[in-house]
């Protein structure tokens, strides 16, 4: 029998990567990049991949579908800033806080995002 265990650090790159999702995810939906899920492009593409990271971990799939369902209403950085903000006070899992901490950092003084208010 194979017994699979968690190396030291694992976790810590898994939730690196949903950092960065996170990021990406917020860029794109400032910059109005929707992307396809399929092709991996744009805040779709983006929601996929953090998924895929998490290995569909609950309270990441149930935050990519609120980001999904307000993608249409979050085209600045300050509603992006809000939107992770709110979610993140509920938010109850590593994997799920490092998408949203990502999510914060892509909308603070990115110079991707100069005069995209």
């Amino acid at each position: 029998m194979l017994v699979v265990t968690n190396r030291p650090g694992r976790e810590n790159a898994r939730e690196e990567r949903l950092r960065h999702h996170g990021e990406a995810v917020a860029v794109a939906l400032v910059t109005g990049d929707a992307g396809d899920a399929e092709g991996g492009t744009g805040w779709q593409g983006g929601l996929q991949a953090a998924a895929d990271a998490a290995r569909n971990e609950s309270a990441l799939l149930r935050i990519a579908d609120e980001v999904y369902a307000a993608a249409s209403g979050l085209h600045d950085p300050d509603r992006v800033t809000a939107f992770a903000t709110a979610a993140l006070e509920g938010s109850d899992g590593p994997l799920a806080v490092a998408f949203l901490t990502g999510m914060l950092e892509g909308t603070s003084e990115d110079p991707e995002l100069d005069g995209v208010h």
